[in-house]
C-alpha cells in the first residue's frame, strides 16, 4: 500500500475544500430533509477517484456521492476505497471550518487503513492495520477513560430521524455523567477524536460506510472499540449504528441505549 501517496492525494484534495467558497447556485438538495451535496462534493470525489485509481489500480470505490467510478454499495473489489469527499457538508456550507476528508481502504471485507485530512487545522489522522494511528505524525495511544471524566460526541441529522427521542434520552443521560457533551456535525472527526483522546466516545444511530469506514481503524489501531449499538460489528456494505470511543466508555454507552431503550 502507497501511504504516502494516498496521504498527499488527500491533503490536495483537502486544499480544494479550504480553498473553496460553496454558494447558493453549487449547493444541491438530495433525498431527505436537509440532506445536502455541493458541487464540491462531486469534485473532490472524482478528483479522488481518478487519483486512487492510478495510485492502486483496480481497486473499487464506494463513495457517497453519484460520480463516474463509484460502484456504491456494489464495490466488490479486491481493494476498496470508501470515500466521503466532504464529511461535514452542512458545516462546509456554513463556514464552520469542522469538515474533513475521509478516505478507508479494504481488502476483501477487511479494512486496512484510514486517512481522515481536516484542512481547516491541517489535522491529518492515519491509520493503518497492525501499525497503529497517528496524528500529524504522532503515534496516538488512547487512555481508556470512562465517560464521567471526558466529553462525550454525538451525530443525529434530520433526514435520519428515526428513534431520535431514544438518543436524545441517551444523550441527556450522558450530559448528566460526563464533563460535556457536543454535536460536531461530522462523523469521522468524531470518531478519530475519540481515537485521539478529544472525545471519551461518538454515538449516531445512522451512518453510511463510508462516514466510518477510514475512522474505524483510526480509533480501534489507536485502543478504542467500534461496534454497532447492540454490539454486532459496523457493517460496510451497508449504512448502521455507531458507537466508538475508549472500551470503557463504550461498555457506559451500550449500556445507556440499552436501558432506555423502553422508557418512555
Amino acid at each position: 500500500m502507497k501511504q504516502e501517496a494516498i496521504g498527499n492525494l488527500i491533503r490536495e484534495a483537502g486544499q480544494k475544500m479550504r480553498r473553496a467558497r460553496p454558494s447558493e447556485e453549487n449547493i444541491h438538495q438530495k433525498e431527505g430533509l436537509a440532506n445536502f451535496c455541493t458541487d464540491y462534493d462531486t469534485e473532490i470525489q472524482r478528483f479522488l477517484i481518478r487519483g486512487l485509481s492510478e495510485i492502486l489500480p483496480g481497486a473499487a470505490f464506494f463513495g457517497e456521492e453519484d460520480t463516474e467510478g463509484n460502484a456504491g454499495a456494489d464495490a466488490d473489489g479486491e481493494y476498496t476505497f470508501y470515500i466521503d469527499p466532504i464529511d461535514g457538508t452542512t458545516n462546509f456550507m456554513f463556514d464552520y471550518h469542522h469538515s474533513c476528508v475521509s478516505v478507508g481502504l479494504a481488502h476483501r471485507d477487511k479494512m486496512i487503513a484510514g486517512f481522515v485530512y481536516n484542512p481547516y487545522t491541517d489535522e491529518m489522522y492515519v491509520g493503518i492495520r497492525g501499525k497503529g494511528s497517528y496524528l500529524n505524525g504522532r503515534r496516538l495511544i488512547m487512555k481508556n477513560k470512562p465517560v464521567e471524566q471526558g466529553i462525550v460526541e454525538f451525530g443525529c441529522a434530520r433526514y435520519n430521524e428515526a428513534g431520535i427521542d431514544w438518543l436524545f434520552r441517551v444523550v441527556k443521560e450522558m450530559f448528566q455523567n460526563s464533563l460535556s457533551i457536543r454535536c460536531g456535525g461530522s462523523a469521522a472527526l468524531g470518531l478519530c477524536r475519540a481515537a485521539s483522546g478529544s472525545n471519551t466516545v461518538y454515538l449516531e444511530l445512522k451512518l453510511q460506510p463510508y462516514d466510518y469506514a477510514a475512522a474505524s481503524v483510526i480509533l480501534e489501531e489507536a485502543g478504542g472499540k467500534i461496534t454497532q449499538i447492540d454490539g454486532s460489528p459496523i457493517t460496510f456494505h451497508e449504512g448502521c449504528s455507531v458507537i466508538g470511543g475508549t472500551p470503557a466508555a463504550w461498555q457506559e454507552s451500550r449500556e445507556a441505549f440499552s436501558k432506555l431503550k423502553e422508557v418512555e
